[in-house]
C-alpha cells in the first residue's frame, strides 16, 4: 500500500505503483493530507481492509509520518520513499502527530528500508535542501544538551549514538560547498546525514541525539 499526497504521488507514488506492478504486485494507493490523528486512522482503516505485507511511505515529513505511525499501530512494516530532505524524519523512528490541540513526537518504528531517488528531490524547493542542512547541523547543540542533561540530572547518555549525530553534522558542513542546487553529489551527502541521524535515534531509543531539550535546573 502506498501512503503519499497528491503531489508526491504525481511526483514519485505512480512511478513506483508502476514499477510494483510491473512485477506481479498488488498496490492500493491512500492519499492523505497530512499527519494528523484522522489521517492515520483512515490509513489505519484501509491496512485493515486491504491487508498489505508492507506500506510505502512517499512524500516529505507528514505522509512518511502517516505512514510509519499507521504500519506501527496495524504491526507491519513500512519503506521510506522521501522527495524532500526537509529532515531527519525520513529515517527516524519518530513520528510527529497533530490533532490533540498541538503536535507531539512519538516513538513508533524506523523504516525496512529508504529508497531516495536524487533525480525526484532535485525537484524540491531549494529551501527544503536549506532545512535539511540546518536540520542536521544543529545536532551539535543537540548533543550539548544530552551531554549537559547527564551531568544536570544524570541522564543516560549514549556515546555511539551521540558520535553518530555529530559527525553527520561535521559531514554537512565540512562538505558545504558541494551542496548547491543541481548537485547530484551534494543531495547524497545530505541524505547520507540524515539517515544517520535516524540511526542515532534508533540507536538511543529517543529524539535526545538530535534535538535541543530544555533541561537545565533554574539557578538563582
Amino acid at each position: 500500500m502506498i501512503v503519499a499526497g497528491p503531489k508526491s504521488n504525481e511526483i514519485a507514488g505512480q512511478h513506483v505503483r508502476d514499477l510494483l506492478e510491473a512485477n506481479g504486485v498488488t498496490v492500493d494507493v491512500v492519499q492523505v493530507k497530512a499527519a494528523t490523528i484522522k489521517d492515520v486512522s483512515v490509513v489505519e482503516d484501509q491496512i485493515k481492509i486491504k491487508k498489505p505485507n508492507v506500506l510505502f511511505g512517499i512524500g516529505g515529513g507528514t505522509k512518511i509520518d502517516a505512514a510509519k505511525l499507521s504500519s506501527a499501530e496495524r504491526g507491519i512494516q513500512y519503506i521510506s520513499v522521501p522527495t524532500t530532505l526537509s529532515h531527519d524524519g525520513i529515517a527516524s523512528p519518530l513520528a510527529s502527530v497533530k490533532g490533540l490541540g498541538k503536535p507531539y513526537s512519538v516513538m513508533v518504528q524506523a523504516p525496512l528500508a529508504i529508497i531516495a531517488d536524487t533525480e525526484v528531490i532535485a525537484q524540491a524547493p531549494w529551501r527544503s535542501t536549506i532545512s535539511g542542512c540546518g536540520d542536521v547541523i544543529s545536532k551539535l547543540t543537540a548533543v550539548e544538551d544530552w551531554q549537559l542533561a547527564q551531568v544536570d540530572k544524570n541522564e543516560y547518555y549514549g556515546e555511539y549514538a551521540g558520535s553518530l549525530a555529530l559527525m553527520s553534522a561535521r559531514l554537512v558542513m565540512r562538505n558545504a560547498g558541494e551542496i548547491h542546487p543541481g548537485s547530484e553529489e551534494g543531495l547524497r551527502i545530505l541524505l547520507e546525514a540524515l539517515i544517520s541521524c535516524g540511526v542515532a535515534m534508533s540507536i538511543a531509543g529517543s529524539s535526545r541525539p538530535v534535538a535541543a531539550q530544555n533541561i537545565c535546573s533554574a539557578t538563582p
